[in-house]
């Protein structure tokens, strides 16, 4: 010990003092980088509770269109199969039924806006027709007087005939007798100074004469009795007008009355286009109106019109009226009986205040039974904000239409993504606007009331309205397997099924023959749908009145019909249709999105309301 301790003071001093300050530096050292390492932990312990924090933002993920959707990762939908979308959970105190959406989330839905603007109101209305006689062109050739018909010099239909040709020769006596009365009354010397016995002989002839115009001889045919100063016993009928001869009711040798029908003849120089407006379509139509006029049996050829005439007179049977113009044709290419197609352009110009009606268009409407909504993008404080607002509609012009009240000019309508605004609204535990809490409970099950149950007599009716659902129901299976020709096959099955169940409708049913006019309607162009997306477009259509019909009259099958409804078809516009059983087939996607949709209503059958 004492060795070593001596050992220790033998060190220079200056070699002490060099480790004294090394201790030093190392002491100094490990302090500050326990600090640091403090600093850097919680930096770190920060970063991750930040990371933490934003995960935690978009944990959950939904989809658009099926908010019920929330998964704790990003994917796809598994109804709809669309790419989910952060769940937003920043709200603002605003209305019930407004929305603040992110600039993210305004383009994750695609959201598109345009001005409410005023404008003219144009709209095409397609209505198709026939071409037929010109009523104010025909004429009917009779007998005047009694005969025998001694020869025909038009003997067949069809024939053409020009003003004055020769018709029929007839032997009368009748005429025969005013010839020689009328002869007689020219032999009387009327050259006598006795002013009142010429007289009486000139009335005498002029009477004479009258006879034989009332008896159909023409004035050369008398100027020729005058010259030959003889009765002949046959007279021939001339044409009074140039046409087409329509119809020959007589043959020679036969013995005719007076009034008896012998021939029509038309001249179809001029001839009628009778295009059918439905009910729904007489606001757009008013007289003078131009109209294009396209005739299938002349492709490529365009004809131009004005409206001449409206019918004032409603048809009970098929809920339409005629619509008349004239067309010229006198290169007779026209023929009655030729379908024709007219496109009538529809406008309006002033509103009831005076001014150009405002206008948006039909992709901002969402349609609920008789409520229209739109959502009117509005920024205050630097937040984009959605507000659902019901409207009052106008008519519809083309891709628009005219708004009567709920909006003012140059406020912004959302065009696209409507839907999605929608569906984050019930997200954020929002009100839609397509489902106010009002209709909830009428919008999943259909009540059928005591005034739209059959009565007994219309069993037979109900039982013909089982084979229209079934091919509807098979219209459908071949929509979602893509199938056009099934489809197409079908779709004149349907027609054929709808006129047997209107024979065994009893009652005056204007509900029945206002959804069986307009589906007649859809049904007419079957032959001409070229693709699948023409014969979707009809499907959405006759599936509004199928499903209208199930509600006012029912079914009598065992199981229950379901009412569904896809937000996305049509370019967002959406579309109903009807199945019989609850998994969700979708017949306007297809393959593509077959599981999109929702039940928007059951439709019970009679027999399960009965039991």
């Amino acid at each position: 010990m004492k060795k070593s301790t001596s050992i220790f003071k033998k060190i220079p001093d200056k070699i002490k003092n060099i480790w004294y300050w090394i201790l030093i530096i190392f002491i100094l050292g490990y302090w500050l980088g326990e600090i640091d390492t403090d600093k850097t932990r919680k930096s770190a312990d920060q970063s991750r509770h930040s990371k933490a924090d934003s995960t935690q933002k978009a944990e959950i993920w939904t989809c658009s269109m099926h908010p019920q959707i929330k998964l704790p990762e990003p994917g796809q939908c598994p109804i709809c199969f669309m790419d989910l979308i952060p769940l937003e959970t920043e709200t603002a105190e605003i209305g019930e039924t407004e929305l603040v959406m992110s600039d993210a989330a305004r383009k994750l839905a695609e959201i598109e806006t345009v001005p409410v603007k005023r404008g003219i109101a144009r709209s095409e209305l397609l209505l198709s027709g026939k071409i037929e006689y010109d009523e104010t062109r025909v004429k009917r050739i009779t007998a005047w007087a009694g005969g025998r018909l001694e020869k025909l010099y038009v003997d067949f239909t069809g024939m053409k005939v020009e003003k004055g040709d020769k018709l029929v020769e007839i032997y009368s006596p009748t005429l025969y007798a005013a010839q020689e009365e009328y002869l007689q009354t020219i032999k009387q010397n009327i050259k006598t100074d006795d002013n009142i016995t010429r007289k009486m002989l000139r009335a005498t002839r002029e009477a004479a004469r009258e006879k034989l115009i009332q008896l159909g001889l023409s004035q050369q045919q008398i100027e020729q009795l005058e010259k030959r100063a003889s009765a002949v016993d046959r007279i021939t009928i001339n044409s009074p007008i140039s046409g087409i001869v329509t119809h020959k009711n007589a043959e020679e040798g036969i013995y005719v009355k007076k009034g008896t029908p012998i021939y029509q003849i038309v001249d179809l120089n001029k001839v009628w286009v009778l295009l059918d407006a439905f009910e729904s379509d007489l606001p757009h139509i008013n007289l003078g109106q131009k109209v294009s006029l396209k005739v299938e049996a002349l492709p490529g050829q365009t004809f131009y019109s004005k409206i001449d005439f409206i019918d004032p007179v409603l048809n009970q049977k098929t809920r339409s009226v005629q619509v008349r113009m004239s067309l010229d044709n006198r290169a007779g290419f026209l023929k009655p009986g030729m379908f024709v197609n007219g496109i009538i352009l529809s406008e309006i110009r002033k509103d009831k205040d005076g001014k150009k009606p405002l206008l948006i268009p039909a992709s901002a409407v969402l349609k609920t039974g008789t409520r229209a909504v739109v959502y009117v993008e509005r920024k205050e404080e630097g937040k984009i904000i959605y507000e659902g607002r019901e409207i009052e509609l106008g008519m519809r012009a083309g891709d628009y239409y005219v708004v009567t009240s709920g909006l003012k000019e140059g406020e912004k309508v959302v065009i696209k993504g409507n839907f999605k605004i929608d569906s984050a609204m019930q997200i954020t535990a929002k009100p839609s606007m397509m489902n106010p809490p009002e209709n909830l409970e009428t919008e999943h099950t259909y009540h059928p009331s005591k005034k739209d149950s059959p009565t007994e007599g219309d069993h037979s009716f109900l039982d013909s309205l089982i084979p229209v659902y079934q091919t509807y129901f098979k219209v459908h299976t071949a929509l979602k397997d893509d199938n056009m020709d099934s489809a197409l096959n079908e779709l004149q099955q349907l027609a054929r099924n709808l006129e047997e169940a209107d024979k065994n409708i009893t009652a005056d049913n204007n509900n029945w023959k206002g959804h069986k006019s307009a589906l007649d309607k859809s049904l007419r162009h079957i032959d001409h749908y070229k693709t699948i997306a023409e014969v979707r477009k009809a499907f959405a259509d006759i599936s509004k009145h199928i499903i209208q019909i199930e509600k006012q009259f029912g079914h009598i099958t065992e199981d229950s019909y379901y009412e569904i409804f896809c937000p996305m078809a049509f370019d967002n516009k959406g579309a109903y249709w009807m199945q019989s059983s609850k998994q969700i087939s979708n017949p306007y996607f297809g393959k593509k999105m077959l599981r999109c949709g929702e039940i928007k209503s059951e439709l019970p059958s009679q027999k399960q309301d009965k039991i």
